[in-house]
Order: structure tokens, then sequence, then C-alpha cells
């Protein structure tokens, strides 16, 4: 038989020696993996910034070394679990886990793991986990049938926190391994926990930051300005370094980003005159640490001339240099606003300086050029209702002949569809804001007529109306040439502004001149009136005299009775006449109606005239139709029109003349036309012919200019019309007056 084997003894311990315990192999080995782990799982979570990436190569790292399931949780901001990483040994089990989590709220199952750990912060290892149903709520019954197939034998649930907050959780399951999880696992899962939460705040911070930016660089980029950041030099190129441009400067300024980094770009930019300004702003500002703004012009990219407004930010960096941060924003239409207004106000204040609207207009053309135009023109209506060019300012005086010369004859050669003609008739502006691109066939020719007789070229008009009391009395042109200036709505609403204003200064000196003129007149008059008054008067005075003092014959009786006589009548008559121009003036003249035959009027009204014609030898020619011509009217005020026409054609003709006096009927009017070979009308005066005291006008004076005055008053009362038509001074006259003929029943 085999002895049985006697076991070999245990060795002593010796006395006064400690016994050292040395790690077995197998915690040698788990010591060595676990150091991997964290260490593989550490490098995994620094390697990407996108978080959700690099938890799931380390639930990869995790699954199976440690644990047959793990899976990561973050907080929602609503509270909410949100499954983000997961990696499991049997993939119909990690479906059922995904499910469990999904169904899993803080409201309705506050007790699950998951979140008290998220609740608490505070790491759980749980072995053998049973469902207690004595006590807290029993899940639904689908949630519990999920629980037992997972047959979960021991599980770790430890936090993810970051800058003191839980972010969320990170769960190791332990099933068909059979693993039961120590201290030490909790350990080194929390250690993986706490470097996954830095990662995830870290990815979770660049990734607020680079949407900081990302809005920051939109908002930036978006702004209609220029934002830019500089350190400062002082001296020589006071820019040292641009360090910072937005991309919103390119469209602002017409330069390049890399262009305006240049160190020198200011010089590029701000125009000469303004560049000391800035550039002195910048130092005072710097100097005193203070932000400041500043105003100055550059030229854009394409050539334009902009205003620009700098809002400086002065600072130091760490090592103490100074840097500014500007925003720079175009006020190039606030400058032109404030410009447009003090060109108006200027334009207003020179209006407002005379009432000789000539001189007046010419220093408003002053005000427009060079400011606005490089050619202002001024046209008013003439007494024909033609265009005639009053003044003009030019900025070139190397072109002002020529082109006063081209626009004094330019109305004489346009066409109906041409700028000029179409403003006048209608009262619309007109707007050409490139000449160049202008395919309307009236202004490209206007700028083809325009540039070969002044040999310029135009890159822009406008044209507008002069409008006064809703009549149109000319035509102001702005011209753009050298200054290759481009016009817009606002400048034609400026031009339309100031042509108002101007109108109303032309019609207010208009009117003061008419004014003058009636004043001068009516001296005129009053002073003719003394005279005719004085003649009758004095020979009335003298026979009175005579008949007092001396014994006279029948022969001379006669003759003074005729003398008084007639003198008197010419007095009665001088009295009716400023009578009835009194009456007419107060609209109290009245007519006593009755039908009568106009034909039998004129033909006794001529025949009155007669001894007066042949005694002024001149041939008194009468022309009347065979039958009456009836009409409705006053015959005492009728035969006064006839009278006063045939009179005046007498009195304005030298002897031997010859006047034509002729009826007519024409459709369903009666046509009087008297006429003369007489000393004829001007033409200034035939425009004011018909009104009280015109004929006062003439030198020398002709009587008192009230006959004519009546005859239109009186004719208008019967519903006619009268007018007068004369060649000029010298060519004789002619009156044609309309009267309605009764309607025959």
């Amino acid at each position: 038989m085999r002895k049985p084997k006697t076991p070999k003894p245990k060795p002593r311990a010796t006395r006064g020696a400690v016994a050292e315990k040395q790690p077995s192999p197998r915690t040698i080995v788990r010591n060595r993996l676990t150091s991997e782990l964290i260490a593989r799982a550490g490098h995994e979570l620094t390697t990407s910034l996108d978080y959700q990436v690099t938890l799931k190569n380390v639930t990869n790292l995790i699954v199976p070394a440690v644990a047959d399931d793990c899976f990561v949780l973050l907080k929602k901001p609503d509270g909410e679990p949100e499954l983000v990483a997961s990696a499991h040994t049997d993939a119909a089990r990690g479906e059922l886990l995904g499910t469990l989590i999904g169904q899993l709220t803080p409201r309705l199952h506050p007790n699950m793991p998951i979140f008290l750990v998220m609740a608490s912060g505070e790491p759980i290892l749980i072995h053998d986990p049973e469902m207690r149903l004595d006590g807290g709520p029993r899940p639904d019954e689908e949630l519990l049938d999920v629980i037992l197939k997972l047959g979960i034998r021991s599980r770790i649930v430890v936090p993810l926190t970051a800058r003191g907050e839980t972010i969320g959780v990170m769960t190791w399951l332990s099933t068909n391994s059979r693993r039961r999880y120590s201290t030490d696992d909790l350990k080194i899962a929390e250690a993986i926990a706490q470097r996954a939460a830095y990662a995830i705040d870290n990815a979770r911070l660049h990734e607020a930051e680079k949407l900081a930016n990302h809005r920051l660089s939109d908002l930036l980029n978006g702004l209609q300005a220029s934002v830019w950041e500089a350190l400062w030099e002082g001296h020589g190129h006071p820019v040292d370094e641009v360090t910072y441009v937005n991309q919103a400067a390119e469209g602002l300024l017409g330069y390049s980003t890399d262009q305006l980094k240049d160190r020198s770009a200011s010089r590029l930019l701000i125009l000469d005159a303004d560049y000391q300004h800035v550039m002195r702003s910048y130092s005072a500002g710097i100097r005193a640490g203070r932000d400041f703004e500043v105003q100055y012009r550059v030229r854009h990219g394409d050539g334009r001339m902009l205003w620009m407004r700098d809002v400086v930010r002065v600072s130091r960096t760490p090592n103490r240099r100074p840097m500014v941060r500007v925003v720079t924003t175009d006020i190039t239409k606030h400058k032109q606003a404030e410009e447009r207004l003090q060109i108006l106000a200027e334009a207003g204040r020179t209006l407002d300086s005379s009432l000789d609207y000539e001189t007046t207009l010419a220093n408003v053309t002053g005000v427009i050029v060079p400011a606005l135009a490089d050619d202002c023109i001024i046209f008013l209506e003439s007494s024909q209702g033609k265009l005639e060019m009053v003044t003009s300012a030019h900025s070139d005086p190397a072109r002002t002949e020529i082109a006063r010369e081209f626009f004094r004859h330019y109305p004489l050669i346009e066409r109906p569809d041409q700028p000029l003609q179409i403003v006048h008739r209608t009262g619309q502006s007109i707007l050409i804001e490139d000449a160049m691109t202008a395919t309307d066939v009236g202004v490209m020719l206007s700028r083809e007529q325009y540039e070969s007789s002044v040999g310029a070229q135009a890159n822009a008009a406008l044209a507008v109306p002069l409008r006064s009391r809703g009549q149109i009395l000319g035509v102001m042109v702005w011209v753009s040439v050298e200054s290759g200036r481009h016009y817009v709505q606002e400048d034609l609403k400026l031009a339309e502004e100031i042509a108002n204003r101007a109108a109303i200064a032309v019609d207010n000196a208009r009117l003061f001149k008419t004014a003058q003129d009636g004043v001068a007149s009516r001296d005129r008059f009053l002073a003719m009136l003394g005279h005719e008054l004085r003649n009758p008067l004095n020979s009335i005075s003298i026979v009175a005299r005579m008949l007092e003092r001396e014994s006279l014959s029948d022969e001379r009786l006669v003759r003074m009775r005729t003398l008084i006589g007639r003198e008197t009548r010419q007095l009665s008559s001088l009295v009716d006449d400023l009578l009835d121009v009194s009456r007419v003036l107060a609209g109290k003249m009245t007519l006593a109606l009755e039908s009568i035959d106009l034909t039998a009027l004129v033909r006794e009204s001529a025949q009155s005239f007669e001894d007066m014609a042949r005694q002024r030898e001149m041939v008194l020619a009468v022309a009347l139709p065979d039958e009456p011509l009836t009409m409705v009217a006053d015959p005492v005020r009728m035969r006064q029109v006839i009278a006063n026409l045939i009179s005046n054609a007498i009195k304005f003709s030298q002897p031997a003349g010859r006047i034509e006096v002729t009826l007519a009927c024409d459709g369903e009017c009666a046509l009087l036309r008297v006429c003369d070979n007489g000393i004829g009308i001007a033409p200034e005066l035939l425009e004011r012919i018909f009104e009280p005291f015109a004929q006062a006008a003439l030198t020398p004076p002709h009587g008192l200019g009230l006959g004519l005055s009546v005859v239109r008053q009186v004719t208008e009362l019967h519903g006619g019309k009268v007018t007068a038509s004369s060649e000029g001074i010298g060519r004789g006259a002619e009156f044609k007056v309309r009267l309605p003929l009764a309607t025959m029943h």
C-alpha cells in the first residue's frame, strides 16, 4: 500500500523579524491591467473633443475587460437622462438595457440607482440585486420583466462630476461573467468617470466657445461696419500691427482684409486732407488713455469718397503696449443729409435776400455749384410761353462761356420728348442717375447735344420744375460732369425743394414788380387825371369869368355855350369811366337786359364817330351784315363797348389812318372786329392791355387807360370775350369781341 504523504511543516517566523506579505501574482496582474485600463481610458478621453466618440471608445475598453455592460448617461437640461455611449458583450441584452433606460424618469423612478447617484453625486456598489417589493413603489410589469431578464449579478454606478456639478453617471454591470465588484473596482470606475467628466466638460466648454466665437464672428461680419484691432506704435507708422479685421470691412471699404491688415492701410484709405487730423485724434486719445471718436473721409476701393466714423476703445496689452479696438461705420448718408440741409438753408437765405429774382437765382446756382452739381442752369418761361435761360453756374471756368451759350439756345433745339420740355409741359421731375446707361431716346439725344456742344461728358443729370401757386414758372437743371457724381432720389428731393423755394422767390419778385408797376401806373394816372380834369375846368372857369365881366355878342355867347357843353361832356365822360371802373372793381356793375339788334347798335355807334374821323382825315370803314343780329344785352353798356373800341382806335391812329369796323355772325356768336393801322401795341403791354390804367403806362400817355378795362368787364358780364392782337409797335392793332346771340325758339 502506498503510504500517505506527510504534510510539510509550515515555516516558522523567526523571532525578532516581521514577515513581509508579498502580493500574489494574480493581484500583480490585476493591478497592472487596472493601470493600463485607466491609462488607455485617459488617453482615449484626451484624443478628441468629440466626447460622444471618446466615451464610446472608453466603454469599448471597459467591456469586456471589467464589465459585461457599460453605459454612460448625461443629464439633459430638464433633468431627464440621455444615453450617450454604451458597450455590451451580448447585443440582445444591450437592446433590453436600452429599452429599460428609455422608460426610466427621475419623477417616476426616483429610487433607481442612476437617479440616486445623479441626485447625490455619491457612487453606489450593489451585489446580487433583488427587487424589493415590500418598500417603495412597485415598477410596472413591463419594466420588472426587463430587469429580471437582465440577470444582473453586480453593478457599479459612479457620478460624472465636473466643476462641482454632477453632469451624468457611468454604470458597470456584471452578468454572464458573474464578476462581483469590489471597492477596488469602484475606485477604478470613479477614476475613469472623473477623467470622462473632465473630458466631457472640456468638450462642452470648447463647443460653447466655438459657438460663441461663431456667433461673434457672424455678428461682426454681419455688421455694416468695420471692426478691427491694432497695436499702436505712435511714431513712424502709428499702427504697429493690425491683429484683426472683420470680413465686413471688405464690403465697406472696397479692399481685401489682407490689404486692410497692412500697417500702412490708413495712408491708402484716408484722404490726405484728413490724415493728420485723424492721427492727432488717435495720438491724443491713446496718450490720455480714454475712448474717443473721430470722423474723416476715405477713398473707397472703387473710387468713391465716403465719410467714416471711428468709435475707439483704448486699452493696453499685458506688456503695456497701447492697443485700440475700433468700430468704423459709414456715415456718408448722414453727412450728405447735413450738407443738404446746410445748402437748403443757404439757398433759402439767398432767395430771401433780394426781390431782384435774377440776382437771387444767380446766387442760388452759385450755392449749388460745385457742392451738388458741376452745371446748374435755370430756365424761366417767357411771355410767349417759351423757356429762356436766365442764369447758370459752372464748376470749370474754361467751360462756362461755352456751356452758357449752349444752354441759351438749348430750348430752341429741344424736341417735345426731351427732358427739359417734358418737365416744362408736365411739371414732373426727371432723374437721370447714370446718363451713360440711359436708354430713353430723349435723354440720349439731350446728352449727345450737350457733349458735342460743350465738349464734356455728362455722368448724370436731373431736371425739376419751378412751381408756384399751381403754375410752372420754369425748370432747374443739374448736370454732373468732371466730379463723376451720380444722382439718387435724395438729390432729386433736395433739388425739388430748392426749386420750389426759388419759384416762390421768383413769383414774389414778380408780384412785387407788378405791385410797383401798379403803383407807378396809379401815380401816372392820378397825374394824368389831374391834367385831364384841369383842362375842361380851366376852360369852364375862364368862360364863367367872361360871362360875369363882359358884354358878349350873340355869336360869342354861342361859342362859349358850345365850349361849356363840350368840356362838360368830357368831364362827364371821365367821371362816368371812373365810376364804371369803380363799380367793376367792387363787383357792383349791373345790367338792364333786353333784346337788341346788335347790327343797328353798331351802325348807330359808328355813325357818331364819323365827324371825329373826318376831322382827323381818317377813313372809318364799316361792314355790317344785311340781317339783324339779335342778342340779349344792356343797350347802354353795349353801346359803351362799341364806342370805347372805336374811339380808342381813332385816338391811337395817326391822321390819314384807316379804321375798320366789321360785324359778322360766327356760329352761335356775333363777332365784332375793330382794326386800325395806328401805333400798335408793344408785346409786354399786350398781356395787360385790359387792366385798369394800362394805357397810362404809355410814353407819351394816351388817356387814362380805363376804356379797355370797361370793355372787358362789360363783355364778360354779357357772357362774351374780348381779345387784342398786334404785330408790334407801328404795326396797328386789332380787337375782337365775341358775344352770344339770342337762341331762336
